[in-house]
């Protein structure tokens, strides 16, 4: 696994799962970014010139949602 953990209590169940995020961000992560907000975990689809699409405050642009996931999980997007 790729994934960068920092203990070693994960069960075999996530091990697995989290073997599967790292696969599928990985293969999204060609035309896609991700964004964490709200709760939420939303897939977003890059522009153009393959960077990301803000809004002209600099936030996130909604018109380039592609899939939102993870509604009713535990997710911060907040800065350390």
């Amino acid at each position: 696994m790729t994934a960068l953990t920092y203990y070693d209590d994960f069960t075999k169940e996530e091990r697995s799962a989290l073997r599967k995020m790292d696969a599928a961000m990985k293969t999204l992560s060609n035309r896609h970014w991700f964004f964490a907000a709200s709760g939420t975990m939303c897939i977003m689809r890059k522009g153009d010139d393959d960077n990301r699409v803000v809004n002209t405050n600099g936030g996130m642009n909604n018109d380039y949602v592609a899939a939102i996931m993870g509604s009713g999980c535990d997710i911060d997007g907040g800065d350390w």
